[in-house]
């Protein structure tokens, strides 16, 4: 199937979810990410400010903060490039020319000093490859990191954004773990 067509169904089911059944999912789904020994033992952290069917991460961020965790957030920069800056409590974020929210300081951090990056989808296939938006910012970054100097990836979504097929082209990044309302979907191999 064709991403564009298959983010268009995606973007659709996700409109036509009850208020009710995404605030108790995204209620499930932190627990199991703060709950988990990777949240646990990570002391540097990438995170997300949701946009459009994203989770919502609050209380990610939170239990982070009060772990004192250090937080990045992504920051779109020129030609497709991303940085990762740190969060605090005092700034306010500015919506970047595609409506995402980002911190305006230049406190930065090399993708392989992060423990973790928790980083949300459109879909994920079945061997783990992130579908995203369609602007490739994650997979450009993410995909030509050697395993073992990059973060362990995980993605927040729902179940019905796991797919049944392999959909991934060579320069899709691949999770290490999804966690839905439903599942833990372990990609490790």
């Amino acid at each position: 199937m064709n991403k564009n067509k298959l983010r268009k169904q995606l973007f659709g089911q996700g409109q036509s979810l009850s208020n009710d059944f995404i605030k108790s999912s995204r209620n499930i789904i932190q627990k199991k990410l703060i709950d988990s020994i990777i949240f646990k033992d990570a002391k540097k952290i990438l995170l997300y400010k949701n946009v459009k069917n994203e989770i919502n991460i609050n209380e990610v961020f939170a239990q982070a903060t009060n772990s004192k965790k250090e937080i990045y957030l992504p920051k779109i920069g020129n030609k497709f490039e991303m940085s990762f800056n740190k969060f605090s409590k005092d700034q306010k974020f500015i919506n970047n020319k595609y409506g995402i929210p980002e911190l305006p300081n230049q406190n930065f951090i090399n993708l392989t000093d992060l423990d973790l990056a928790v980083i949300p989808f459109v879909g994920v296939d079945a061997l783990g490859y992130r579908l995203g938006y369609g602007g490739g910012y994650f997979d450009r970054i993410f995909n030509p990191i050697e395993k073992e100097y990059a973060p362990i990836t995980i993605g927040l979504g729902y179940d019905y954004q796991m797919l049944p097929d392999e959909i991934r082209e060579a320069h899709d990044m691949r999770y290490n773990m999804v966690i839905t309302e439903e599942n833990i979907y372990n990609f490790n191999y």
